[in-house]
């Protein structure tokens, strides 16, 4: 029995291990998967911060907004029912996140999306 909690134990080690390594290369792949783009790329569309979404809502990204971006990185493409499209995600250099996508109705309906996923 001792012999066998022991192989147990480092089997689940190797396990964990093998996990760990894997999820590693998961969140490096979708860094990896992430493009730098001008900031100016985003105005016109329209976006929302995510981390405050109690005082947020979509607004159209201005000329103005935009220069305040300090990076933006197109996240590619996503997947919902109504179809696809793609993401960005802008930080300011107050460090506001923002999520920006090309039309209004797709910014409302991640807009509710996350908000009622957050309560």
């Amino acid at each position: 029995p001792l012999l066998t909690t022991n192989s147990s134990l480092r089997m689940s080690q190797r396990t964990l291990l093998l996990l760990s390594i894997l999820l590693l290369g998961l969140s490096i792949q979708s860094f990896a998967s992430e493009q730098r783009v001008n900031p100016k790329f985003v105005v016109n569309k329209f976006g929302f911060d995510f981390w405050n979404l109690e005082k947020s809502q979509c607004r159209k990204i201005s000329h103005k907004l935009a220069s305040k971006f300090k990076t933006c990185v197109n996240q590619g493409n996503r997947k919902t029912r109504g179809g696809a499209f793609t993401q960005y995600k802008c930080q300011t250099r107050s460090n506001k996140q923002l999520l920006i996508y090309a039309s209004r109705r797709i910014c409302s309906k991640q807009y509710q999306s996350m908000y009622v996923e957050s309560y």
